[in-house]
């Protein structure tokens, strides 16, 4: 898995969208946030300044609604 902390501290402030989905570092899972290894309780904080979108990617619906209330409550 990749520094995403740094990548946020090199880059953030040029940040239009951010897409969110979880995985297990090997293949581009799309999983449903916190069922991977993304530590995204940092990338959130890191990112607290940020006003634009977030665009959750998912495999389907119900997926795409169970990361949206995940990321309500982290928000």
């Amino acid at each position: 898995m990749g520094d995403i902390d740094g990548f946020i501290d090199l880059l953030g402030s040029r940040f239009v969208n951010v897409h969110l989905h979880d995985n297990r570092g090997k293949i581009d899972e799309h999983l449903v946030l916190g069922e991977g290894n993304v530590d995204f309780g940092s990338a959130l904080k890191k990112l607290s300044s940020y006003k634009g979108n977030y665009v959750i990617e998912s495999r389907d619906f119900p997926s795409a609604v169970e990361s949206r209330d995940i990321l309500r409550q982290m928000l």
